[in-house]
């Protein structure tokens, strides 16, 4: 998933979210919004794995 294109890790990134709980959904839609504006596009890694995230 490293190599997925930017609008697939938006995708990915908003489904994670719609799943979790507010706090992790606000740091999610903190990412995303890096995202959107190229602000990590490099030096970060945009994925983040399921078993990461604190359901």
């Amino acid at each position: 998933r490293g190599n997925a294109s930017t609008d697939t890790k938006l995708q990915q990134l908003h489904e994670i979210a719609s799943r979790c709980n507010a706090h992790t959904a606000g740091y999610i839609d903190t990412l995303i919004l890096y995202v959107e504006t190229d602000g990590l596009s490099n030096d970060f890694p945009v994925y983040v794995p399921e078993s990461d995230l604190p359901y």
